[in-house]
């Protein structure tokens, strides 16, 4: 049977204990089957914020974790390059913002058409959850304070302090270790801190290290290569992270401090289901680095103009380079368009890398006041960023299958001389420096004791400055500087009707600025007879506005919170077909179907791709959560978000993920804690999955969709000693066969070698993991 749903969670999972596997039909294939813990505050926001004492009772390991505690949230997979981000309510990629201590994770690199040669991508996906205080999740655009990026939402991460670990202001020294193992991918876990208070001064000093493997598949299968490998590709990982953060009471009223984080990410993959005759081999060698330092300082000044100052200022670089080496046999001999003899194997390698550096200032006030008998709590700043950005790729090319067999000759020679590889390539995008300034004001006022109004205004405007070289030329003045401005507002209200019950309305916009690559990719030096792909200096920014009423019930032991939201988004950037009139005639060469064969023209038109704000989409659905305290050792959690989504030709937004819906009970003992999850995410349909070509004809967006899931999770807490603690989490413990629609969604039928894909059973190496045991074990003194 399928699962239905019905509007309350606990029916949700009366109608969806487990289902059996079933296929949709032939034509698309479907995949086997593959909490949001209420918080009594009266919040307007839609947000989820998990602390580090439930990150550590859950053993969250990864962002793909803290997705899995919130319904209706995923993470946006990117495969060999892993997450890039998360999606919420449809927009995923850059269109969620994330922020580390108020510093942006940077900005994707992966240009169209590049993705299924995997050779590379950069994403966002570099914080380390042991050194996080909280996560923040936030649904629905929220640029007022997350900034640009935050159209579906944002993910804000807290570092620790020392005082999370010394919740005293005497003096003492707090030492923190722990390790622990995950079964889902071998993962082997060592992190220590070092928190101190001596007199003024407060210190942590962290340290994580992780060693692991690919993340296994749900099924075994053989070891074999090819497309039709059934178990993912063997992959050897190894990070590790450092977190310093030291403060300075300067005055009962004043404190200064500075923070330092690093983290050094490398993998190792043997690309196995790659592997075909034209290429009998292919290993990559990744590299992630994230770095920031930076100062800061609070002042509780309590004057007429503010209460509070505080200003910081960061310098973050992020580095990622993917280094893809293979062994690769040209045709020596073809039969129509099948080659049937290959020449011997030589040894290529693209090595791409792109670098983001930031500073940033950021200067922050807030005033409480008030006006008769109307409060406010009133908060305003500014902000100044100054990015780098630069994207270097090279091409390198032997003689034999080694490097000591000497690079292969150019095609042709170069200006300067050159003969031989290796050749630095055209870059995806110019050198761009980016300017960033943004004036906010935001103010809670509290018109009566049970009405408040929360009202934002930011203003952002950001400027591009690319530099042309000889790596990325501008013969036909396709690139520009380019200065772009947005303005995003809040506006939301609170009513307490009564103890009870209470009623709350959100509006909010946000925005998300055009990325570098939007801008400007697509020319690199494209001549005036050749154009494919152009960049677009005329580009705005998108746009979000999310409306959503929500109700309250609560007492002393419980609460439901049920809320509707709608969500317009305007000027969506999307690639469009256009065609301009050349000066004079050109011969184009073309594949001609019918005679299966190459053919010349004349042609007196040309047509290419460009960026534009054409897009235009909706959203609505809507969310339940409850909570009910039983007594004091039992308790139970449910949340539940439904999602729909169009563009504005009606044709559905394939990013939205499908229902999902999560129930838990905790139970609380002295010496230890249980939780048990449910987690159930609906399947997803054909029917909001694909799109409408220029015949009027509905095409899959995907070779592959998900089918309903019902994933039973164990997470236990055992208190050894009163510094002792054990926690053990049993995942999947039905040995669930499933698989997510945000990774599955971009993978493709194919045969392996440049371009992937998967032919056969080759779906089930991005199943997810079966039943798997994780544990940890953390000493406190």
């Amino acid at each position: 049977m399928r699962c239905t749903y019905s509007f309350l969670a606990l029916s949700i999972f009366t109608a969806c204990l487990p289902a059996q596997a079933q296929a949709l039909n032939n034509d698309q294939k479907t995949l086997n089957k593959t909490v949001v813990e209420g918080e009594k505050k009266l919040t307007a926001s839609n947000e989820r914020v998990l602390n580090m004492d439930e990150i550590e009772r859950r053993n969250i390991e990864n962002i793909y974790d803290l997705a899995d505690s919130v319904a209706g949230v995923e993470v946006a997979d990117l495969g060999r390059f892993g997450a890039n981000g998360f999606t919420i309510r449809g927009m995923d990629s850059d269109r969620v913002a994330i922020l580390v201590d108020g510093m942006s994770q940077g900005e994707s690199l992966d240009p169209p058409g590049f993705g299924p040669y995997e050779f590379f991508s950069s994403g966002r996906n570099g914080a380390e959850i042991e050194h996080m205080k909280s996560v923040t999740i936030v649904k629905g655009a929220d640029s007022v304070r997350s900034g640009s990026g935050a159209l579906g939402g944002a993910v804000l991460f807290e570092t620790k302090s020392a005082a999370d670990y010394i919740t005293t202001d005497e003096d003492d020294t707090v030492v923190s270790i722990k390790a622990g193992y995950d079964g889902r991918n071998a993962e082997q876990l060592y992190s220590a801190a070092l928190a101190n208070n001596s007199g003024d001064f407060s210190t942590l000093f962290m340290v994580t290290k992780r060693d692991g493997e690919e993340t296994k598949s749900h099924s075994d299968g053989e070891n074999i290569s090819g497309s039709a490998r059934e178990i993912p590709d063997p992959l050897a990982t190894d990070r590790l992270s450092f977190l310093f953060k030291s403060s300075y009471q300067l005055t009962a009223a004043q404190n200064f401090g500075i923070v330092f984080e690093q983290s050094d990410a490398s993998s190792d993959l043997n690309n196995l289901s790659r592997v075909t005759q034209q290429m009998p081999a292919r290993w990559t060698e990744d590299e992630s680095n994230r770095k920031r330092m930076g100062a800061f300082y609070t002042w509780q000044a309590n004057n007429v103009a503010f209460d509070e100052l505080s200003w910081e200022l960061n310098y973050q670089e992020l580095f990622t380079q993917g280094v893809t080496n293979m062994l690769y046999a040209g045709c020596l001999k073809a039969e129509g368009r099948r080659c049937v003899e290959y020449a011997s194997p030589y040894l290529r390698q693209e090595n791409r890398n792109f670098t983001q550096e930031n500073l940033k200032f950021d200067f922050d006030l807030s005033k409480d006041f008030a006006t008769g008998s109307v409060k406010h709590d009133l908060v305003y700043g500014f902000s100044y960023e100054d990015r780098s950005l630069e994207n270097v790729m090279w091409d390198h090319r032997w003689n034999g299958a080694t490097p000591d067999s000497g690079y292969r000759p150019l095609s042709r020679p170069k200006a300067n001389g050159q003969t031989h590889y290796p050749e630095r390539d055209a870059s995806f995008v110019p050198q761009t420096d980016v300017a960033i300034i943004n004036l906010y004001l935001r103010d809670s006022i509290a018109l009566t004791d049970a009405l408040t109004v929360n009202a934002g205004l930011r203003y952002d405007n950001t400027q591009y400055k690319p530099q042309t070289n000889e790596f990325f030329q501008d013969d036909q003045n396709l690139i520009k500087d380019v200065d772009i401005s947005a303005l995003s507002w809040q506006l939301s209200a609170i009513y307490a009707i009564n103890n009870h019950h209470s009623v709350f309305f959100d509006a909010n916009q946000g925005y998300k600025a055009p990325t570098v690559q939007d801008v400007y990719y697509g020319s690199r030096g494209a001549s005036e007879d050749n154009w494919t792909t152009l960049p677009n200096y005329n580009l705005d920014v998108e746009t979000a506005t999310n409306l959503e009423l929500a109700y309250q019930w609560q007492n002393e032991s419980a609460f439901i919170k049920a809320s509707i939201f709608k969500t317009q988004y305007d000027d969506f950037i999307e690639y469009t077909t256009l065609t301009r009139e050349l000066a004079q005639p050109k011969i184009e060469t073309y594949y001609d179907r019918t005679t299966h064969s190459y053919k010349k023209r004349s042609t007196t038109t040309d047509e290419y791709q460009m960026p534009v704000n054409v897009g235009k989409a909706s959203s609505q659905g809507f969310e339940v959560e409850a909570q009910w305290e039983i007594n004091d050792s039992n308790s139970l959690q449910a949340s539940y978000s439904n999602v729909n989504g169009e563009y504005e030709d009606g044709d559905p937004m394939e990013s939205i993920s499908p229902s999902s819906a999560i129930i838990a009970w905790v139970y609380s003992a002295d010496k230890w804690n249980l939780r048990t999850q449910l987690r159930h995410t609906a399947e997803k349909k054909p029917s909001d999955a694909y799109k409408t070509n220029s015949s009027g004809e509905q095409e899959p967006v995907s070779d592959y969709l998900s089918d309903t899931s019902t994933v039973l999770d164990m997470h236990a807490n055992i208190y050894l000693t009163d510094d002792l603690t054990l926690n053990i989490a049993v995942r999947n413990i039905t040995d669930e066969n499933y698989y997510s629609w945000q990774k599955v969604r971009r993978v493709s039928n194919g045969s392996g070698g440049f371009r992937g894909g998967v032919s056969d059973n080759g779906i089930n190496r991005y199943s997810e993991p079966g039943r798997s045991i994780s544990a940890n074990i953390s000493y406190q003194f």
